[in-house]
This record gives C-alpha cells, structure tokens and sequence, in this order.
C-alpha cells in the first residue's frame, strides 16, 4: 500500500517533468508545431491554385468577349454589302423595267414623227 501512495505521488510529479520538457524543448521540434505548419502550407498552396485558376478563368473570358466582339463587326460588315447588293439589284431591276417603256415611247415618238 505504502508502495500505491509513492506512485501515486510521484505520477503528477512526473507529468509536470514531462510537460517541462516539452516546454523546454524548441517550438519547431514539437509535433503539434509540424500539424500547424503543414496545415498553412496547404491553405498556401489551395490560395495559389484557386488564384491561378480564377486568372485562367478571367483571361479565357476576356479572348471569348473579343471574338465575339470581332464575330459581331464582321456580321456587320457582311450585312453592309449585303444591303448594299440589294440596293443596286434594286437599281438594275428598276432601270431594266424602265428601259421597254423607254424604247416604246421613241418608237412611238419614230413612227410619230414619220407619219408627219
């Protein structure tokens, strides 16, 4: 029993050396410090990631806006000189219309002129 007592004694005395020994001891040797130090470096490493990502992201945005930018002067050009086909189809059909009425009134104007 007297035994029980002394190590009964004794275990808080040597949790206190155990834990002055670890205070002691360099915060870098630790095992809690080498947790705390891996855990930043990955949140260190997830932060670049997502940057890098996020940059890809804007810059693949940025090259779509231009081409459809460039997609939609180059629609507009192409519409242009399609109306512009249209008016001087327009202008052809019209002056052929106008060329039979043309030669009609000179050939009654002709026959007019020699009946006088």
């Amino acid at each position: 029993m007297g035994n029980d007592k002394r190590l009964t004694a004794e275990l808080p005395l040597e949790k206190l050396r155990a834990e002055t020994a670890s205070l002691n001891r360099p915060y870098i040797k630790s095992p809690s410090s080498w947790i705390t130090i891996l855990t930043v470096i990955l949140g260190l490493f997830g932060v670049g990631l997502q940057y890098a990502k996020s940059d890809r992201d804007y810059q693949l945005a940025e090259i779509k806006r231009q081409q459809a930018a460039l997609e939609t002067d180059q629609t507009e050009k192409a519409k242009q000189k399609i109306l512009e086909e249209i008016t001087q189809a327009q202008a052809t059909v019209l002056k052929v219309k106008r060329e039979p009425q043309i030669s009609a009134q000179k050939s009654v104007a002709h026959a007019r002129g020699s009946d006088a």
